[in-house]
């Protein structure tokens, strides 16, 4: 009885309240039978087919309104009325996580989509992953994960099962940072995070955007590369186990290949050496056989020559000589270059110790007692009837 009192109204909007119901009923037109809806769904299925749902407030013709509380089915009024958004004939849902352990498919509000909540067609539509489990943001590297249940979020790094959601959960900081290593030149670029955890890089510098490397310049060193004898240049630290040069010149006077290899005679020159002839022979493979023809004494070995010992423009500069016996004796010595020849030969120095483990540090040391020191010769090969291979060792 009270709603046909009320439908005998004239055309005015009145408020219906009732303790059992809404704490505030919607804004009735006596003229419109759609406005007893209150959800999009049941608005646009009502029998009459004439009710569509407005997004914002409608307004009759006689300046009457509806919609104010957000329910917006109020389009079946006789005569002229307007959606001050857009009526529509659908009912987009949402995934509702008030309850994370039963979530639920339900209609998306006005106020909902208003505020730009993700919306979808039907439940259908998301009945594959609206089900018991969460979002959250990883506050560490700000990232969105999904979890399937308070308890597995409690285990997880990062995640609050008290403060679920992942709305604010912005990128990381993208910023790149640089800075000048007086070693290595340029660096980065870094995010802040590995800035603020770098030696010389500055996270609060205004021009940490950017290094010059024309200005920052990386420190520079050259290595024999002794595969091919060329001078190879390299940036960073200086090496503390291998010989480097500061120029590339430098690199160049010393990276020379020492071949050695053929047929040697000689003689011991050390102090208080016995008279005798020591034979040599070098192979291109490293083994090396060398014999006494005093006793008849073989030695055989490998030998590697090393770096440069003294400096290019010294008359004895030679380079680190190192012979390993089939005995495992290991005799550390220097060789000179091989450059120094005469008329028919060409001849060198080698400086080698007597005992395992030893080493000769130079030529003057090689001359001690201790030591041996040989001059060796070899026939030049562009003459033809100088030939000491009967003395092949």
């Amino acid at each position: 009885h009270h709603q046909l009192l009320v439908q005998k109204e004239t055309k005015k909007s009145s408020y219906l309240r009732s303790s059992s119901a809404r704490e505030e009923e919607l804004i009735i037109s006596v003229d419109d039978p759609c406005a007893i809806h209150d959800s999009c769904d049941s608005c646009i299925n009502d029998p009459l087919q004439v009710c569509g749902w407005c997004d914002g407030i409608i307004t009759y013709g006689d300046n009457s309104t509806c919609g104010e509380d957000g329910n917006g089915c109020c389009g079946g009024a006789q005569g002229f009325s307007e959606c001050n958004v857009a009526y529509r004939r659908e009912c987009p849902v949402l995934c509702d996580w008030i309850n994370s352990s039963n979530p639920t498919c339900r209609e998306a509000t006005t106020q909902e989509i208003s505020a730009g909540i993700t919306t979808y067609a039907d439940c259908d539509t998301i009945s594959s992953w609206c089900l018991a489990t969460m979002e959250f943001c990883n506050a560490t590297e700000l990232k969105c994960y999904t979890v399937q249940s308070a308890n597995e979020c409690d285990q997880t790094p990062g995640c609050d099962s008290s403060n679920i959601g992942c709305s604010n959960c912005t990128a990381p900081d993208e910023s790149k940072y640089y800075f000048c290593d007086a070693t290595k030149g340029c660096q980065g670029p870094l995010n802040r995070t590995q800035c603020q955890n770098t030696d010389g890089c500055d996270a609060s510098s205004d021009d940490g955007s950017s290094c010059n490397p024309t200005v920052c310049l990386a420190q520079t060193y050259y290595t024999c590369d002794t595969s091919d004898y060329t001078c190879k240049e390299h940036t960073g630290s200086f090496p503390t186990n291998k010989t480097y040069y500061n120029t590339s010149a430098e690199c160049s006077a010393t990276c020379i290949q020492i071949d050695v290899s053929g047929i040697w005679r000689g003689l011991q020159i050390n102090q208080n050496f016995t008279k005798d002839e020591w034979d040599f022979e070098f192979f291109t493979n490293s083994s090396v056989n060398y014999i006494s023809r005093l006793d008849s004494t073989m030695y055989q070995g490998t030998y590697t020559i090393g770096e440069l010992l003294t400096q290019p423009d010294d008359s004895n500069a030679a380079y680190a000589f190192y012979l390993t016996l089939n005995d495992s004796t290991l005799l550390s010595g220097l060789i000179s270059d091989g450059t120094s020849q005469g008329p028919l030969t060409k001849f060198i120095y080698l400086g080698i110790p007597r005992t395992d483990g030893d080493a000769t540090v130079s030529f003057d040391d090689a001359m001690r007692i201790e030591n041996q020191e040989f001059v060796l010769i070899k026939c030049l090969p562009t003459l033809n009837y100088c030939d000491f291979s009967n003395t092949i060792p």
